[in-house]
């Protein structure tokens, strides 16, 4: 398991004990099969969905745990439809739980959430037995609600994300950026001797970002022993646990091993110590976590006027790659993919493909 994915299992153990104890049953009958994160994504739809209850004097109790399984069963269509316009209505929360952004959610995150309850209810309703070999209740009023997906063909959503990805050889001016002119906008700042001390770090951490397409995720968990220097291969873990092993560019490697030169030394490690990318933290080192290596990306790319997500490097990656061999089998076995429909994507997403053959034929 994916050291961010420990982190969540501990948290997901720590939310359950607010839930009542059949939503506990639930999440418990899905570890198995679901990820930590996946089911910490359930448990915070599920605890934010009984507040609203409480809050709207459906379920008239003080404790979340205290809401018996009959407060579902009573509910009408109506109150789910009530409760999905307050999703709709709701707005962004940062990543530190205190501040509300003016952006309201979007339509595929409330489609999770309704997702989310859906799976809940299908379980009470059809999975569970009581003393009597009954399920809890048959009454199930999420089957009268319909996800409505966003209707969007894969040349629609290549146009709405080819705005958001590094084009032509703008992956390799970003890079250059970081190395010769981002010092210049911090010189004289307190971010300058944090840049200067972080420096071969990030630069590693873009440089594989864009020169392997790996997500963010198994970039965190990366360890010293999965590096394989002579072949250029690096081991990581993928979703659901499953090792892989993918090649890297040799730019993404002269970088690392850059890094790797003054790891040791500049972040205090101990001999033991098998995580790659690491930061100080009251003078001792530590893993950086995946929120860590996200606000870094946002932090170069803002400055490079882009502001870009990891995954969005991945993208960017995937559509290099692609542009270069014309190999949709190749980028899907780099990336992970446990089909082709996902990398056809990328068959789209560089120097507009479609366009470009629509164009021969008046040749």
């Amino acid at each position: 398991m994916r050291r961010e994915q420990t982190v969540h299992l501990e948290r997901l153990h720590t939310n359950m004990l607010e839930l009542p104890w059949y939503i506990q049953e639930y999440i418990d009958t899905k570890e198995d099969t679901a990820s930590p994160s996946t089911l910490l994504g359930y448990v915070h739809e599920y605890k934010h969905f009984l507040q609203w209850l409480m809050a709207e004097g459906i379920a008239p109790y003080e404790k979340l745990a205290d809401i018996p399984y009959s407060i579902l069963e009573q509910l009408r269509r109506k109150d789910v439809e009530n409760y999905i316009k307050h999703l709709s209505r709701r707005k962004k929360i940062n990543s530190d739980k205190d501040l509300i952004q003016n952006q309201k959610l979007s339509n595929s995150t409330i489609l999770r959430s309704v997702s989310a309850l859906k799976s809940l209810f299908h379980y009470l309703t059809t999975m569970t037995e009581d003393n009597e070999g009954e399920a809890y209740f048959y009454r199930n009023v999420m089957a009268k609600v319909e996800i409505k997906k966003d209707k969007e063909t894969i040349n629609a959503r290549a146009n709405r994300m080819r705005a958001k990805i590094l084009h032509n050889d703008d992956d390799r001016k970003l890079l250059e950026f970081v190395a010769t002119e981002y010092e210049k906008l911090v010189a004289r700042t307190k971010k300058e001797a944090y840049f200067k001390r972080d420096k071969e770090r990030d630069l590693a951490i873009l440089s594989l970002f864009l020169g392997s397409g790996m997500r963010v995720g198994e970039l965190a968990d990366l360890q010293l022993e999965k590096i394989n220097v002579n072949e250029r291969i690096v081991t990581i873990i993928r979703k659901g646990g499953k090792e892989d092993s993918i090649w890297i560019t040799p730019s993404a490697l002269a970088d690392l091993q850059e890094y790797l030169k003054i790891r040791k030394k500049r972040y205090k490690v101990s001999d033991d110590e098998q995580a790659v990318f690491l930061t100080l933290h009251n003078g001792s080192f530590k893993p950086m976590s995946v929120r860590a290596i996200q606000n870094m990306v946002d932090k170069y790319t803002k400055a490079f006027n882009v502001r870009l997500t990891p995954h969005k490097l991945r993208h960017t990656f995937a559509t290099n790659f692609y542009n270069k061999e014309k190999d949709a089998l190749q980028v899907m076995m780099q990336l992970g993919h446990s089909s082709t429909d996902t990398t056809v994507l990328y068959t789209q997403l560089g120097n507009a493909t479609l366009k470009e053959s629509l164009e021969r034929l008046d040749e």
